[in-house]
């Protein structure tokens, strides 16, 4: 007995150790399983919504057939499907096959064509669809993102049988039900006025309701200007092509704005144009792109010898009082006020470079006020706009984005042009705008020169991200403006008061040019 007992304690310990090497195992195993961008349960995972919003965008800035190689080798080699798959005319076959058999046979495949592009439009982002499940999951932290056709459902992962039990009583289908996804025509019992609420312990829902009126705006815009010396024939192809016919997708907008116009030039080719502004909750994505796509089982983007995205103005309109006394008693009817970005010499009449401020007295005098420091407005050193102006006009009949551009052009476009020319610049490309009226705030965005040589797509993203896109707005050089009484305002691009967009896309292939326009306007 005696010699049994250390027998027992060494064959106790050799069992101790060997349940702690398993446990670090385990734990070793579960580590690696919940890195950011790997896959759990079908489902890709990220830590916070912080590391998926960086891993989306480090992806997002490789070109196509780099971002399709990854997604590829990263994820569809290890059986994850995306609800939209990401592929280039350069993806493996097994991976269209892969996708395809991941939907019933009994499924025409044209409907499953036709629904991909209806998701594709419905989230807005191209690549944040691919990052989704077939199931339209994603997973960040404990909680599960399930998008659906009644809406987003955020729910705790060990609470997920108790989702499903609640999407079977209330007839939800993910946004993969090709068969069975409808469109829903009232508000909700769960969620009747919106935004995030629980619906019981570790489920909640999020859904956006718009009452926005859609009016496609019947004048048919000349404005067309391309800001490229060798370019006047663009400006003039432009302006001859055909007005879109706007649509909505199969769901309407769901999670916020969607707009989409097509040109079938050939069969199995195609130009796409489309401006998005969703709430995703997990981010929000507010943009304007044009594709030339060519079909091969699934649309994808295809290389065309030259790609052009115009943006006459995109108008985001603010109600708000403005107090024009100052300028009234100075008999003018607006003063405006100039921040120009990147002057690369100083050989010029004012004798400065780099940002700088200009101010227009109201008579046509343009004077150097003082360098120039922070952006203006938040797009603005995304988008590297040449300058910002900011211009007061005493106006009260300025009420849309039609309205907004014409005074753009009648008051300010060719003095900034030729301040640009003064100071040694190239010609005005990208351009921001504040007009303050008596009744409105308006922010616009102009882009004269966006075009590729043999590229797939041109896309303009305003805003991408987590948090609400708020911003506040300082009058002149931070101190308020002089000439009214207003320090700053704040805004949200997505709750302004009016949207107005007139633009146009349109792709060189074969020596010609197809495409179309669009003028869109949107009250709420």
């Amino acid at each position: 007995m005696k010699k049994l007992l250390p027998t027992l304690v060494i064959i106790c310990s050799i069992l101790s150790c060997q349940d702690e090497i398993s446990n670090e195992i385990k734990e070793q195993y579960n580590s690696n399983q919940q890195q950011n961008g790997s896959i759990i349960e079908g489902r890709l995972f990220f830590k916070s919504e912080e590391d998926f919003r960086e891993y989306h965008s480090n992806l997002d800035s490789k070109e196509i057939d780099q971002i399709s190689n990854e997604m590829e080798t990263k994820l569809y080699s290890k059986n994850f499907i995306s609800l939209v798959p990401y592929i280039s005319e350069h993806s493996t076959p097994s991976v269209v096959e892969k996708i395809s058999k991941s939907y019933s046979n009994s499924i025409p495949e044209d409907d499953i064509l036709e629904h991909f592009d209806d998701l594709e439009d419905i989230l807005g982002d191209d690549l944040f669809a691919s990052l989704l499940n077939s199931n339209s999951e994603i997973q960040i932290g404990d909680d599960i993102y399930k998008y659906t056709d009644q809406g987003l459902f955020i729910v705790n992962k060990d609470k997920y049988n108790n989702l499903e039990k609640f999407i079977l009583n209330y007839d939800v289908h993910s946004l993969n039900d090709v068969q069975n996804i409808q469109k829903f025509k009232n508000r909700l019992d769960y969620n009747p006025s919106g935004g995030l609420v629980q619906l019981e312990d570790g489920i909640s829902h999020y859904i956006n309701y718009s009452d926005d009126n859609f009016e496609e705006n019947s004048k048919d815009s000349k404005n067309h200007k391309i800001s490229n010396r060798n370019n006047f024939d663009l400006e003039s192809i432009a302006n001859n092509l055909a007005e879109c016919n706007l649509k909505s997708p199969f769901l309407g907008n769901l999670f916020g704005t969607t707009k989409v116009c097509i040109n079938r030039y050939q069969r199995r080719r195609r130009v796409k144009l489309k401006y998005y502004n969703v709430d995703l909750k997990l981010v929000y994505a507010i943009g304007i792109k044009v594709k030339n796509q060519r079909r091969h089982v699934l649309w994808f983007n295809e290389r065309a010898e030259k790609i052009v995205l115009g943006i006459n103005s995109i108008t985001w309109g603010f109600h708000h009082k403005s107090d024009f006394s100052k300028i009234r008693n100075l008999r003018l009817s607006g003063v405006a006020t100039y921040f120009v970005n990147n002057i690369s010499t100083s050989n010029n009449p004012y004798h400065v470079s780099g940002r700088q401020i200009f101010k227009d007295n109201g008579f046509g005098q343009i004077t150097h006020v003082s360098p120039y420091y922070s952006p203006k407005l938040p797009f603005e050193k995304k988008l590297k706009l040449d300058a910002v102006v900011e211009f007061a006009l005493d106006n009260r009949l300025i009420k849309n984005e039609e309205d907004a551009r014409f005074a753009f052009y009648k008051f300010a476009y060719g003095k900034v042009e030729g301040l640009l020319n003064q100071l040694g610049n190239d010609r005005l490309k990208r351009v921001g705008v504040v007009m303050i009226t008596p009744d409105d705030y308006w922010v616009q965005f102009y882009d004269f020169s966006n075009s590729c040589n043999s590229c797939r797509r041109l896309e303009h993203v305003f805003d991408w991200g987590i948090m609400t896109p708020t911003f506040t707005y300082n009058f002149g050089a931070g101190s308020g403006s002089q000439d009214i009484n207003i320090k700053s305002f704040s805004g949200d691009l997505k709750k302004s008061n009016v949207l107005g967009i007139s633009a146009f896309g349109m792709i060189k292939n074969s020596n010609n040019w197809h495409g179309n326009k669009f003028n869109l306007g949107i009250k709420k």
